[in-house]
């Protein structure tokens, strides 16, 4: 399976501890506004999008001030810092005034960190902010995720998938699954032409679109593709099949947030009927068919796919030379225009325009 880490919601919002620290980490520079994304995905896993709507935008602003808190009970900064940062939220505020049921506490602590109390008797002071800490984290906890439901997990989605056998596991193969879909959608590193007319540019390869958005609409590409793998790539034992989008940063179970690696899910498919058919399997994401070497690609888009490589293999693939294919594509968009009787689909005569520039690779 993926590596997956596990932190403590509540923890990586109310405090400044080493559990928010291993988590920005983690998310590098994908942590921006970390807050409110996590209270948005708490709310929803919860079920309690609607009961909080109101005060959502309060539970984002608290969270910050809940680890100051944290910050000054644990010794990392001293009250006088903490009532700097409460006086400017405040300030920021109108005395609180968003922060629904939670800005009488917060009223109140500003009042008990008022200097001359601090001076005066510290540790009271110290007292009184751990008693306004206490409650204020209770509040949050209830509107994040009930009173009743704190501890109560969510159920996980059916994700039974006939090609989970063949689910990558290994973190170096998926790294480079990962990498070969990258640098087929965005291109090389340094390298001026990006995308699949990149990658074909690059490699002296036909580029088609085809249309129908999923491999396997055609049962006959499925065969001609299965032919042209065995017969043109004999050291192709297997095919990398490996998602276009990219996975979820971090999921949401009960009060746990489980962080994975960043990497699309792929599938080692033997290069067989029975493997190919798996390919094609019904209710599942947009994908990339290709091999380790990134020999060829066959990559699903929107309302179309696209096949790559040298004219031999996509010409057999297909059926008929390139240019023929690509001219057939170019009809299907234009007869899409007579059905509606208007324009043609404009992201599809932008993938005909594409396609047609690289023809003088497709001979």
């Amino acid at each position: 399976m993926p590596e997956k880490t596990t932190f403590d919601v509540i923890d990586v919002l109310t405090r400044a501890g080493d559990a928010r620290d291993a988590l920005l980490t983690l998310l590098d520079d994908e942590a921006i506004n970390l807050d409110a994304h996590l209270v948005s995905d708490v709310l929803r896993a919860t079920g309690r999008v609607g009961a909080a709507l109101e005060t959502r935008p309060a539970l984002v602003g608290l969270c910050s001030v809940l680890r100051a808190i944290d910050a000054a009970l644990s010794g990392q900064i001293g009250l006088d810092e903490l009532r700097s940062g409460i006086e400017l939220q405040a300030a920021r505020t109108d005395g609180f005034a968003a922060f629904h049921d939670a800005r009488i506490l917060l009223r109140t602590l500003d009042e008990v960190l008022e200097p001359n109390r601090i001076e005066h008797d510290a540790r009271a002071t110290r007292s009184q902010v751990e008693l306004l800490h206490r409650e204020l984290q209770e509040w949050m906890v209830d509107e994040l995720v009930g009173a009743t439901q704190v501890d109560t997990p969510i159920e996980p989605t059916d994700t039974r998938d006939p090609r989970a056998a063949f689910a990558v596991t290994d973190p170096e193969l998926r790294q480079v699954a990962h990498d070969l879909v990258d640098e087929l959608l965005h291109g090389a590193r340094h390298h001026p032409v990006t995308g699949l007319a990149g990658a074909a540019w690059r490699r002296d390869w036909s580029a088609v679109p085809v249309a129908g958005e999923r491999f396997g609409e055609d049962p006959d590409e499925v065969a001609r593709f299965a032919e042209a793998v065995t017969e043109q790539l004999p050291g192709a034992t297997h095919v990398l099949q490996v998602d276009r989008h990219l996975p979820a940063r971090w999921m949401i179970e009960g009060r746990t947030i489980v962080v994975g690696d960043g990497l699309r899910s792929s599938w080692l498919l033997p290069a067989t009927p029975g493997g190919f058919a798996l390919a094609t399997i019904e209710r599942r994401s947009r994908s990339v068919l290709t091999t380790r070497d990134l020999d060829v690609a066959l990559v699903e888009g929107v309302d179309h796919h696209a096949l790559l490589g040298p004219a031999a293999f996509v010409e057999q693939a297909l059926g008929m030379p390139p240019l023929h294919a690509i001219a057939r594509f170019r009809e299907h968009v234009e007869a899409l225009a007579e059905l509606d009787d208007g324009d043609p689909p404009a992201h599809l005569l932008d993938v005909a325009t594409n396609f047609g520039r690289l023809r003088r690779r497709s001979r």
